[in-house]
């Protein structure tokens, strides 16, 4: 298709938005009809034809509609590329489409509206003033992280002291309910009586009041309690009873932290204890200066956007502020009901009182805060990724695709379709590069502090 036939009228209806008019010539529309009858009648047996041989009378008569959307598709498709190669004109929204009748015999014509990204100045990103301290290790910091590998390899073992919370004592116990002149239950039987039983120290213990009563008891100690169920209790028929408990200590079984040496140093994945020190600094070092980043793309991202304005594309805005207002609504527990827009009026019908207007007003206004301040920084740190050249190799796609997965307990592959049949992808991806150029602005920005 000669895109350069073409007549194109492009003109702004207001800052940030176009209209586009396109006159597609007769002799185009002709040649992208002649295309499409030809791909059908490679496509289809018709009686009485070889394939491939029908006549295109026949074919237009049979395949009107499919012909007709497959041009539209086409010369759509072709028209964008033709104006879009301007980046000035590059959609940031849904384009809305007028288009007239469609004929081989006729010039066809299209109307585009579309916000296009704001056009501004880059303000200084290179010279924020940034800065971020040396790492160095503290030792309470690296004992604490030890302590830490030491517990997890801890095990659970018979231990001669008291039982204290966290412990498993063994007890064989029996319990009686007060006034009881009901049939007990299957459900209740393992919970009011045991032999040699293992009683877990916690609150959650289905046992109630076990850890108060079984808290500094020893093996071959007896003890007995009086517990209340609570009403929220698993088991329906010990709701709010009363039940004479009596217990006899058996065993206590504590856990019990091993020596920091080589072999438990590699059970932790070193080679040896000093391996394992060095590993660990390392680590506190990361997490450090993973810290120290994130809390410089704060500043800087709170340096940029100070006093920085542009004109933001009013479609992307009315999105982002429905968008952002039900994300407010979801977190703060509101009904949406009838407020499926960000610019909804109540009205008398709506059932509502003053109460909820206001709130519904204020919540609005921090909706269009957040949405504006959202906006304003993706197109800028866009513009600066695009000064910087900066931009996202396709392994970091798959390594965030794949985090994303794992933090949902997706399947990767599964996800990354799911990405790609919605189309978030590009949205993921962008994201992605609004957080590289971030991170170059505090680079650029950062000198160390020693």
């Amino acid at each position: 298709m000669n895109k350069e036939a073409f007549k194109i009228d492009i003109k702004d209806i207001e800052e940030c938005r176009k209209e586009v008019k396109v006159e597609v010539p007769q002799q185009e529309v002709s040649a992208a009809y002649d295309k499409s009858v030809a791909m059908v009648r490679q496509q289809v047996n018709l009686p009485g034809f070889r394939q491939g041989k029908a006549p295109k009378s026949l074919v237009i008569k049979r395949f009107g509609k499919e012909l007709e959307d497959q041009v539209r598709q086409d010369i759509f498709r072709a028209v964008m590329e033709s104006i879009f190669e301007d980046e000035d004109n590059a959609p940031v929204s849904q384009p809305e489409v007028e288009q007239g009748e469609i004929s081989a015999k006729s010039d066809f014509e299209i109307t585009l509206k579309f916000d296009v990204s704001p056009k501004f100045e880059l303000p200084e990103y290179k010279s924020l003033g940034l800065t971020v301290e040396e790492f160095k290790a503290d030792d309470k910091e690296i004992e604490a992280e030890l302590a830490q590998v030491k517990e997890r390899f801890g095990k659970l073992e018979v231990v001669e002291r008291a039982a204290a919370e966290d412990d498993f004592v063994k007890c064989t116990f029996s319990g009686e309910i007060k006034d009881n002149k009901e049939e007990i239950p299957e459900s209740a039987n393992g919970i009011l009586s045991g032999e040699d039983r293992w009683i877990p120290l916690k609150e959650t213990s289905l046992l109630p009041d076990a850890l108060k009563n079984l808290d500094g008891k020893k093996a071959g100690d007896e003890v007995s309690w009086t517990a209340t169920f609570a009403e929220d209790h698993p088991v329906d028929f010990l709701k709010g009873k009363e039940v004479e408990y009596k217990c006899s200590v058996n065993e206590v079984h504590g856990r019990v932290i091993p020596e920091l040496d080589d072999e438990l140093a590699k059970q932790a994945g070193a080679e040896s204890v000093e391996d394992l020190k060095a590993k660990t600094v390392e680590g506190l070092e990361a997490k450090f200066n993973a810290e120290k980043l994130n809390e410089n793309k704060e500043a800087a991202l709170e340096k940029l956007l100070e006093g920085f304005e542009c004109t933001l594309p009013p479609t992307v805005l009315e999105n982002e502020i429905h968008r952002m207002m039900h994300t407010l609504k979801h977190e703060k527990n509101i009904e949406h009901d009838c407020n499926d827009h960000a610019d909804h009026e109540h009205t008398e019908d709506c059932g509502h009182s003053d109460e909820d207007k206001a709130q519904e007003a204020e919540l609005k206004k921090e909706a269009e805060e957040k949405a504006q301040k959202e906006l304003k920084t993706r197109f800028l740190l866009s513009k600066i990724a695009k000064e910087e050249e900066v931009k996202v190799e396709e392994y970091e796609l798959q390594y965030q695709i794949y985090m994303m997965a794992q933090q949902y307990n997706v399947d990767p592959k599964v996800f990354t379709e799911q990405l790609t049949k919605n189309g978030s992808i590009n949205e993921f991806k962008e994201q992605i590069l609004i957080d590289k150029a971030l991170a170059k602005v505090v680079e650029l920005s950062t000198s160390k502090d020693k």
